[in-house]
């Protein structure tokens, strides 16, 4: 794909998602470094090479190179998010802020580096300067789909969820137009998100389930036990607990093949929590107790202190 068309900036991040699949990142290294030397100015061949690095925990190094896939020219939004989350991973992400706030007088009318100045201030929790930065990359480009997302999660922390529905389906409808099948997807399921906040449980389920069938006919294992999980919550909201269990267990087996730990610690503390309403508590201590294992060898200390603390409450009853 990538030899075919070189211009095709997803082919690069799938190809890192396959190495990193097979634990074959030093192969994806090489790789790209192969690309490079062949076209130095490939700058989608550093956004390649970058996403490796940070795959590798080599943060810093992921920063290095992100930073020349911008010089490059390389104007596809992914770019200034993933930059901005290897600064984060630096614990530096005001140095994201300072190089992007830089960077967008230099830019001009590139709505890519509004949304990584965006992206950076969400990542401080700084709603009023995130929404006004995204506003400006819409201003720019209101074809840039990542924006309806970032913009509808903001409204959804805000707790205005009806104005991020609203972006939410704009947002779908642009995807719609451009044939956009992995956004439409994804528009989908936090539209099934939002719709469980407002105790919309069936039509949240429904959203789900077809954001569900969506992603299984684009084999995206990720984003499948994802939203089995996101209906296995919605049943749980509805007291249906058998199904709840049934969702939970195919979303954390799919985490565990895909070695998402992090995803695969919620449903099982989600397990825990539907066990825990039916009055099974070995059941519950057990799923708990599974999550706060992977909470601690991930380093994840929010999923840690959640854990901890159901596993507290247990021993209550």
């Amino acid at each position: 794909m990538i030899g075919q068309e070189p211009a095709f900036y997803r082919a690069y991040v799938k190809m890192v998602e396959v190495y990193k699949y097979k634990n074959a990142l030093d192969e994806a290294k090489q790789y790209f470094e192969g690309l490079i030397a062949k076209a130095p100015k490939n700058a989608y061949a550093y956004h390649g090479l970058g996403l490796v690095y940070q795959g590798q925990g080599d943060f810093q190094q992921a920063v290095v190179i992100y930073r020349k896939s911008i010089e490059l020219s390389n104007r596809r939004a992914a770019i200034y998010k993933d930059i901005v989350i290897a600064y984060k991973k630096t614990k530096n992400p005001e140095g994201a802020i300072n190089y992007l706030g830089g960077l967008v007088p230099a830019k001009g009318r590139n709505a890519g580096a509004y949304y990584g100045l965006g992206y950076a201030y969400m990542l401080l929790k700084q709603w009023e300067n995130a929404l006004t930065a995204l506003d400006q990359a819409l201003n720019l480009n209101p074809d840039l789909l990542v924006l309806y997302l970032e913009k509808a999660n903001i409204y959804y922390h805000f707790g205005k969820l009806q104005e991020g529905l609203q972006v939410n389906r704009t947002g779908y409808k642009i995807a719609g137009r451009q044939n956009d099948v992995e956004l439409q997807l994804r528009f989908l399921g936090e539209r099934g998100t939002f719709l469980l906040k407002l105790g919309k449980y069936r039509e949240a389920r429904e959203r789900c389930q077809e954001a569900l069938a969506m992603a299984r006919d684009l084999g995206d294992r990720s984003r499948e036990g994802k939203y089995l999980g996101h209906i296995g919550v919605i049943y749980g909201n509805m007291a249906n607990y058998s199904k709840a269990l049934e969702y939970d267990r195919q979303a954390v087996k799919i985490a565990g093949k895909v070695g998402d730990k992090i995803a695969e610690a919620t449903w099982l503390n989600n397990m825990g929590f539907v066990y825990r309403n039916i009055g099974q508590f070995p059941e519950a201590l057990v799923r708990h107790k599974q999550a706060l294992k992977i909470a601690r060898e991930i380093k994840d200390k929010r999923l840690e202190g959640l854990n901890v603390g159901n596993i507290g409450s247990i021993y209550i009853y």
